[in-house]
This record gives C-alpha cells, sequence and structure tokens, in this order.
C-alpha cells in the first residue's frame, strides 16, 4: 500500500508520511479485509522542498536536501506529531522554503508499524533517493525470513 504523499504539490507543506497517517491507512486496508500477509508498506525515500514564495514544490532526493540545509545553513527540526524531519530556508532568489523529507529517524517508527501489524514487508519509492543509512535501519528493524 502507498503509504506516503500525504503532502505533495497539491497541498500546503507537511510531512510526506506522518506516522499517525500511515497507520490510519494501514487500518483502513486491514478493515477492508487485506491480510497483512500480503501487505507490503510502500515508504518513501524522498522529500518535498516547498517554494513558499512561488507557491510550488520540487520533489528531491535526500542527498539533494541535505545538499540545501548545508548551503543556506538550515537546522533539520523534528515534527514530534508526525515522527518527521523538516527545515526551512530562505534562497539566493529570496523564496522561502519548507522542506519536509524521511530519513533513517523517520523510517524506524514505519518499520514499528511493520513490525505491530505483521505486515509482508516493505516497499521504498524510489531507490536512490533515500537517506543512506535506510540500509542500517532496515536490518536492525525487519528480520529476513528464510524460504520467502
Amino acid at each position: 500500500i502507498m503509504t506516503y504523499d500525504e503532502h505533495n504539490p497539491r497541498t500546503s507543506p507537511g510531512a510526506t508520511a506522518s506516522v499517525n497517517w500511515t497507520e490510519a491507512t494501514i487500518r483502513y486496508a486491514l478493515k477492508h479485509r487485506v491480510a497483512p500477509s500480503k501487505m507490503i508498506l510502500g515508504i518513501a525515500g524522498y522529500g518535498w522542498d516547498w517554494d513558499t514564495t512561488a507557491d510550488k514544490a520540487l520533489y528531491s532526493s535526500y542527498a539533494l536536501l541535505m545538499d540545501q540545509k548545508t548551503k543556506y545553513k538550515a537546522k533539520v527540526q523534528w515534527n514530534s506529531r508526525s515522527q518527521t524531519p523538516h527545515f526551512r530556508y530562505v534562497d539566493k532568489n529570496h523564496h522561502s522554503h519548507e522542506v519536509w523529507f524521511e530519513n533513517s529517524n523517520s523510517l524506524r517508527f514505519k518499520l514499528n508499524l511493520v513490525e505491530k501489524y505483521n505486515l509482508r514487508g516493505i516497499g521504498i519509492w524510489r531507490l536512490g533517493l533515500e537517506d543512506p543509512k535506510y540500509w542500517t535501519t532496515i536490518p536492525e528493524k525487519i528480520k529476513v525470513k528464510k524460504n520467502e
């Protein structure tokens, strides 16, 4: 199930996938009789950079967002409600930006849901965009089952 793009270019800035929204999506699927053993949780490996001055959003990789954070000396903050990171900056054209993304820390909360609901596993949209630390976080949280 696709549990990303809760906030996107058609919405106001916000979490790519808050933990509560992700869990509500899982519960919806379970309520409609999707077996947990058949459910693969779709997880984002990217973020959105909203140019709030120009009223547009750009889809971006974790690496590119971290470059923007460094370039504009932004400070990453943690939103405890959504369990996701975000930051703000003003670019060279004096446009204000609000950035929400996924990282290995926010991934942990989604992986906890995989365990809580005994889901089949995860799928990541789109490989190559994610925080490189995903690859150490995933095996810490999800055990690979033999003969599958």
